[in-house]
């Protein structure tokens, strides 16, 4: 199985039987087409934030950071994949603070099954307070 990124062509080598074995997302993929793909071409993310999500499938273990996080929460979503949004609600409540509030709460806002626990009180209120008083606006086009 070779995963093909768009930008620029990178690859990932990875087993098809695994992948349908270690995610909902790639079993349905691969249910009736299973011998004729033998390439994905992912478009919509990153090299290295896919390279991740596969590496984790195999070994359990992402990394994640602040510049990954949005990613990675909009593949957890996309994919259904419990675990890996597990992993990611667990960075955004281990590394929630001042500095960071800016690039986590259009997260916590846009993802609603995003579900963390803030070890600070105050800021769990403030962000309480903060998703209770956000207006949605929507714009026809016309």
């Amino acid at each position: 199985m070779i995963l093909n990124l768009l930008s620029v062509i990178k690859r990932i080598k990875s087993c098809k039987s695994f992948l349908k074995s270690a995610s909902t997302y790639f079993l349905r993929m691969f249910f009736r087409n299973w011998r004729q793909k033998d390439s994905v071409t992912i478009e919509y993310y990153s090299y290295d934030t896919y390279y991740s999500y596969i590496r984790m499938l195999h070994d359990g273990y992402i990394r994640i950071n602040i510049n990954n996080i949005a990613e990675l929460i909009d593949l957890a979503n996309f994919y259904d994949d419990e675990r890996l949004m597990e992993y990611c609600q667990t960075f955004i409540g281990k590394n929630f603070t001042q500095q960071s509030i800016h690039s986590l709460i259009p997260l916590i806002i846009n993802y609603k099954n995003i579900e963390i626990e803030l070890c600070d009180v105050s800021i769990m209120i403030f962000v309480k307070k903060l998703c209770q008083n956000v207006l949605i606006f929507t714009i026809d086009g016309r």
